[in-house]
């Protein structure tokens, strides 16, 4: 029953791909819609990045990459 929100988590390397870290940064996306029932992640335009879709008993949202 709290707030509903929408993150992404980026993944953040440090050192080579075989003997670096990583790491999850959190990125939030919204703090009004939530994810709900659906949610999909392609290219909505073509920019060429990810962009989002949620889906739920609110209605149709889209999030597109800055």
């Amino acid at each position: 029953m709290g707030t509903p929100y929408v993150y992404v988590f980026k993944t953040v390397r440090t050192g080579t791909l075989k003997s670096g870290d990583a790491s999850f940064t959190p990125v939030q996306v919204d703090d009004d819609v939530g994810v709900g029932r659906q949610i999909a992640v392609g290219h909505l335009n073509t920019d060429g990045k990810m962009d989002i879709c949620v889906a739920n008993k609110l209605g149709l949202y889209l999030f597109f990459a800055l």
